[in-house]
C-alpha cells in the first residue's frame, strides 16, 4: 500500500532530478560558465526584479 501512494511521486522527483542535473553539475565550462553568469545576473536590482517577474 506504501508503494502504491508513493510510486508516482518518487517516480515524478525522479524524472525531474534527471532533467535538472546539467543545473547543477553542468558538463562543460560554457554550462558552468552560463549558470554562474545567470546567478550573478539574478543578483542585481534589474535582474532581481526580472527575475521576480518571470516567476510570477
Amino acid at each position: 500500500m506504501w508503494e502504491q501512494r508513493l510510486r508516482p511521486f518518487v517516480t515524478r522527483h525522479q524524472r525531474e532530478a534527471l532533467r535538472m542535473r546539467y543545473f547543477f553539475m553542468p558538463a562543460h565550462r560554457f554550462g558552468y560558465a552560463a549558470r554562474r553568469t545567470l546567478i550573478r545576473a539574478a543578483n542585481t536590482p534589474v535582474g532581481s526584479a526580472l527575475t521576480k517577474t518571470l516567476a510570477n
